[in-house]
């Protein structure tokens, strides 16, 4: 497993930006259960936070019934409970410090424990042993607003590709204790790749970095782009 590093303070969904609505439910936490797999989810219960019930299952994307609001992220439980007493679900996430080395699952996981997935704004996969990110991963969850990755294995810049094709409300990423870190213009294409970061490891991205970014991202990004640097060279 890759080392971990602490996500005291800056870690919490409450000072991540998040609206204060949604930033006040309580995430789903499933850290330090040694999962090996995001699907594992669904067999366990998390630490904290309250998972999609069996009750609910099949029943999420249905609308206009006391199931689910025009914002869909306050429903009625599914079973036994009166439509008038309605609950929030979570839009947090806690998967850190556990043994996943692949997030091929992640979307079937994500539907068997959440309500409505595509709502998710904050994710912690921090201190786990994942090696890249598949293309398409993060698709369906264009409101992302804070990623936490640090600590895991990742060192090719199509990583960052990968998640800067899905998340163009991205606020703030950790991407420290992972190889790509090693990459000397690392920061600047993080940056360039996130046209809304505020935050990039747990520190603010300032004008002048934004500047920098924009900058070198004329010189050698979009050179890497027409095939005359290779993914090591930058």
């Amino acid at each position: 497993m890759a080392a971990t590093s602490p996500t005291a303070g800056a870690g919490s969904p409450k000072k991540a930006g998040m609206p204060r609505r949604q930033a006040a439910v309580v995430p789903l936490d499933y850290s330090f259960m040694g999962l090996t797999s995001l699907s594992e989810m669904q067999q366990h219960d998390p630490v904290s936070g309250t998972k999609k019930s069996l009750a609910a299952a099949g029943l999420t994307t249905r609308s206009g019934d006391g199931l689910a609001s025009p914002t869909g992220v306050d429903v009625a439980t599914a079973a036994g409970t009166s439509p008038t007493k309605k609950r929030q679900t979570s839009v947090s996430l806690r998967v850190n410090n556990n043994k996943i080395f692949s997030l091929d699952d992640m979307q079937g996981a994500l539907c068997a424990v959440f309500d409505y997935p595509e709502k998710l704004q904050w994710l912690d996969l921090s201190g786990n042993a994942l090696e890249s990110i598949p293309p398409d991963a993060f698709s369906a969850y264009p409101e992302l607003f804070t990623l936490h990755l640090h600590g895991n294995l990742l060192s090719k810049y199509s990583d960052i590709d990968a998640l800067a094709k899905w998340l163009p409300r991205l606020h703030s990423i950790s991407l420290h204790g992972n190889p790509l870190e090693e990459k000397k213009h690392y920061r600047n294409y993080v940056i360039a790749s996130f046209p809304h970061l505020k935050q990039l490891n747990f520190s603010s991205v300032t004008i002048g970095d934004r500047d920098q970014a924009e900058t070198w991202t004329k010189i050698y990004k979009n050179a890497r782009n027409g095939g005359k640097r290779r993914d090591d060279d930058l």
